[in-house]
C-alpha cells in the first residue's frame, strides 16, 4: 500500500484504474456545508490497496478526473455514513454520485441485535481490530 497525494485532482491514468469499487471518505471544516465550511481534503483508494490523498483546489474544486469515478455507475463507491461525504462532494464538485454503499446504513440493516454502527464497532467486531482515532 502507498499513500499519494494529489493537489486538485487524481490523474487520468489513476481514474481509468478504477474498475469495481473505491473507499471513500472526505474531510471538512466543520459540518455545516455549503453554509460555512469547506470541503478540505478527499481519501480514496481502490482494488489495489494505494490510497490517494486529494486536497481540492478550495478556489473552483475542479476535478473532472475525480467527478468521472463518482459518477460512473459501475464503480461502487463504499464508505462509512456517507450521507455527509456524498452531500460534501456532490455540492462542491457539481456531479452527481452513483453506485453507493454506506456501511452505516448496512449495519442497521443487518445487525439489529446492537445499536453500536459506529465504523470502530464494525472493525471491532468483524476484523477484530480496534481503531485508536489518536
Amino acid at each position: 500500500m502507498k499513500i499519494i497525494k494529489f493537489q486538485g485532482d487524481i490523474s487520468s491514468e489513476i481514474a481509468k484504474s478504477f474498475k469495481d469499487s473505491v473507499a471513500i471518505d472526505t474531510e471538512a471544516t466543520g459540518l455545516q456545508i455549503p453554509e460555512r465550511d469547506k470541503l478540505s481534503l478527499i481519501q480514496i483508494c481502490g482494488e489495489n490497496s494505494d490510497v490517494y490523498i486529494i486536497q481540492p483546489d478550495k478556489k473552483t474544486y475542479a476535478a473532472p478526473n475525480l467527478v468521472s469515478v463518482l459518477e460512473n455507475s459501475k464503480i461502487q463507491k463504499i464508505g462509512h455514513f456517507l450521507r455527509f461525504d456524498k452531500s460534501a462532494l456532490e455540492y462542491f464538485s457539481k456531479c452527481k454520485m452513483q453506485n453507493i454503499f454506506d456501511t452505516k446504513i448496512a449495519s442497521k440493516i443487518v445487525r439489529t441485535y446492537t445499536d453500536s454502527h459506529g465504523l470502530k464497532n464494525l472493525v471491532q467486531e468483524f476484523c477484530n481490530k480496534n481503531l485508536d482515532k489518536k
